[in-house]
């Protein structure tokens, strides 16, 4: 395979590194790809290299809190949970993680509030079965969203 056809080449003539995030070590760190260095195509969970537990993917231009702003990873910890972490830096250049519950659950129903109206847009789109994948993931969010904030009642 020539670089240039591996998808995780970037046109600045260097191999891409994904990023990964420890919530248990409070730590980010980059990981080259199986397929950059090997045939092999099946990829192994990433594992923190210090605790060595499986450790979750966010995109490049995740920027992590502090190691000791605990308040902040564990904002980190729910997105990740709620599974929007992946998604929030798509048209931010950066991301704020809330350091208080309040902040938190403001975010959580600012997301929510996005996911209805993107709901909305879908519904009233003309009929694809690409928009009936994405609302019903839409409305999977919605629910992890209402059962976070239920079960803190923050």
């Amino acid at each position: 395979m020539k670089i240039s056809e591996n998808p995780n080449y970037t046109f600045t003539d260097r191999l891409f590194k994904d990023k990964y995030v420890c919530v248990d070590c409070r730590k980010c760190f980059k990981r080259r790809v199986l397929s950059d260095f090997s045939e092999e195509t099946v990829e192994k969970d990433p594992k923190c290299p210090d605790c060595g537990k499986i450790t979750f993917w966010v995109e490049p231009k995740f920027r992590s809190p502090k190691s000791d702003n605990l308040k902040a990873w564990n904002s980190v910890k729910v997105l990740h949970d709620i599974g929007g972490l992946s998604f929030l830096s798509y048209g931010n250049p950066t991301i704020h993680f809330p350091e208080t519950d309040k902040g938190l659950k403001d975010m959580l129903k600012e997301m929510r509030h996005c996911y209805e109206q993107t709901i909305r847009r879908y519904i009233s789109s003309e009929y694809d079965e690409d928009n009936k994948l994405q609302v019903g993931y839409l409305l999977e969010m919605i629910k992890k969203i209402d059962q976070h904030l239920n079960s803190r009642r923050v």
